[in-house]
């Protein structure tokens, strides 16, 4: 997806902006916080065919997939499970381990993903599926206005966040 993304609790001056860009955008949910380290941790570790070895303290994690594909988390202290990386953390590789994001919003509500080269955010939540998200993430880079398209596609009326019944 990008050189690095941040990640933040989706808030609402999150959602203020994507409503002055007049991007459609979810709401914000009560409860949303940043993860402690357990809560990465967790959702880590419940994903399949991932390598890795926490480093000590505040260093940065470096791993990789089933395919030899990288990715990198900095911002949390990996020897206490109890702090929060502030008011974000540094990803790299988000597409690698979009699955991990998804599953830790289980845990601590919506998350705000932004990278760092212009390509569209995304609100994450733990409804979604990284399947589905990472394809028209892909699809929208090839678009003229990559963040009206995968806004409109992601959140707007008929979009893949959209409800079942309505």
């Amino acid at each position: 997806m990008a050189n690095f993304e941040l990640v933040f609790a989706y808030g609402a001056s999150d959602a203020a902006w994507l409503q002055e860009q007049g991007y459609p955008h979810p709401a914000v949910q009560q409860g949303n916080e940043m993860p402690t380290t357990a809560d990465m941790k967790w959702a880590l570790e419940a994903e399949e065919g991932f390598s890795f070895e926490y480093p000590q303290a505040d260093e940065e994690l470096s791993g990789e997939d089933e395919a030899g594909s990288g990715f990198s988390i900095s911002g949390f202290d990996w020897d206490e499970d109890c702090t929060i990386p502030g008011d974000s953390f540094i990803l790299r590789g988000s597409g690698i381990i979009l699955s991990v994001l998804i599953r830790l919003c289980e845990r601590c509500g919506q998350l705000y993903l932004y990278p760092d080269s212009g390509a569209p955010a995304i609100v994450l939540d733990a409804s979604l599926n990284p399947v589905a998200v990472a394809e028209l993430y892909a699809e929208a880079d090839d678009q003229e206005d990559a963040w009206a398209y995968f806004f409109q596609k992601m959140y707007g009326p008929g979009g893949a966040t959209m409800d079942e019944s309505g």
